[in-house]
Order: C-alpha cells, then sequence, then structure tokens
C-alpha cells in the first residue's frame, strides 16, 4: 500500500483548512472543519493539521532511524526502539505490527 508522496502543507483558508500536496494543491489530502462553537480554528485542530500534513517526512524519518538502528549494534533499549519504530511505520502503511 501506497500513499501519495509527500510533500504535504497545511492551508488554513476560512472556514477550513486543507491539507493538500504540490505547490499548488495538486491533490487534497483531507480537510479539517472547525468545531460548530468554535470562533474560527482551535490550537488543537491546527496542530492536527500540522502533524497530517507532516506525515510523509515522519514516515520517512521512522524508516530510515529504523535502518540505523538496525545497522548497529542491538541492546536492551535499541531493540525496544526498533520495535516501537516497526509498530508505527506498520500502522502507517496499514500492516498489523
Amino acid at each position: 500500500m501506497t500513499h501519495t508522496p509527500g510533500p504535504w502543507h497545511a492551508t488554513l483558508d476560512e472556514p477550513l483548512i486543507t491539507v493538500e500536496t504540490g505547490e499548488r494543491g495538486d491533490a487534497e489530502i483531507c480537510v479539517v472543519e472547525p468545531r460548530a462553537t468554535a470562533g474560527g480554528f482551535t490550537d488543537e485542530e491546527k496542530a492536527n493539521a500540522r502533524l497530517i500534513a507532516a506525515a510523509p517526512d515522519l514516515l520517512a524519518a521512522c524508516r530510515a532511524a529504523g535502518d540505523a538502528i538496525f545497522d548497529t549494534r542491538l541492546g536492551k533499549d535499541e531493540l525496544a526502539l526498533l520495535t516501537q519504530l516497526g509498530a508505527a511505520i506498520a500502522k502507517a502503511e496499514g500492516r498489523e505490527p
């Protein structure tokens, strides 16, 4: 399973936050709508949109970190971290950890 390639970016354009790919918004990834009770976007909604937009970069960093850890001498802590990274990558790729 693959995802829309990054980079992704979040655009705040009231009344929506749109996460898109490409410099001109070539593909819409998702739309974050403000809560009905809020006047504008909450800090949490903005943070969620930024996190979604960072997803391709975070996945790539996790893969690179996992490869780097795997290539070193593995102790108990490194094995635990490698397991955690592997589970996060599997979840992002739609696989069972």
